[in-house]
């Protein structure tokens, strides 16, 4: 439950971003694309073979990975701020 909903919360949270931040959202969709990838793809790994718990873990680390490039993209974007120059001026406290 939690790779689902947190895909789809990238995902809306990049569309909510594609006006302001717009290089974040693009990071984000690509991870979210990856995500869903990795989702479809060990969705579609035939069964029949003789070991698929290797080729089943590939895809889910590329679903668990995705999901946590997406999240690190999230946090660095919030921790610079809307205006990264805004970083620069000087506290009202030091005045």
């Amino acid at each position: 439950m939690f790779l689902i909903l947190g895909v789809i919360s990238l995902f809306f949270i990049a569309c909510r971003w594609l006006k302001d931040q717009t290089i974040s959202a693009i990071w984000i969709f690509v991870f979210t694309a990856c995500a869903i990838w990795g989702g479809i793809t060990m969705l579609a790994v035939k069964r029949d073979n003789p070991d698929p718990a290797v080729l089943l873990g590939t895809w889910e680390r590329m679903i668990v990975y995705g999901l946590i490039a997406g999240m690190f993209v999230i946090g660095y974007t919030l921790s610079i701020g809307r205006r990264p120059e805004a970083r620069h001026q000087a506290c009202p406290a030091q005045r």
